[in-house]
């Protein structure tokens, strides 16, 4: 018996990120017998204030490797570009930050 264990991230009604995990776990070798899970990573807040549609333009989502205490942590952090130039940042899957002002910044 293994598992394995995926991060799917959707874009919610209020264009914020959804992390969630998708776990597959294998009950015998000839992987046949597959038993899937699907659950919320993090509880999804809404926006402060009234929310008009800015739909994702552009996502990075970067996933940090971590040693703390000899226990291997991961960490993942999401910056996101809407069409109307606002970018929200995310730290551990939860949405930080929202800055507005950012048509001058670049991504590559």
């Amino acid at each position: 018996m293994y598992t394995h264990q995926m991060i799917v991230v959707f874009e919610n009604n209020e264009n914020l990120l959804d992390f969630n995990y998708i776990g597959l776990k294998f009950n015998s070798e000839n992987d046949k017998d597959i038993q899937i899970s699907f659950s919320q990573a993090r509880e999804v807040f809404p926006r402060m204030g009234r929310h008009q549609s800015d739909p994702i333009a552009q996502c990075i989502i970067r996933i940090m490797k971590k040693n703390y205490n000899g226990e291997e942590e991961h960490i993942v952090y999401a910056n996101v570009r809407r069409q109307s130039g606002c970018v929200d940042l995310y730290s551990n899957m939860m949405f930080k930050q929202q800055v507005v002002d950012s048509k001058s910044l670049k991504f590559s």
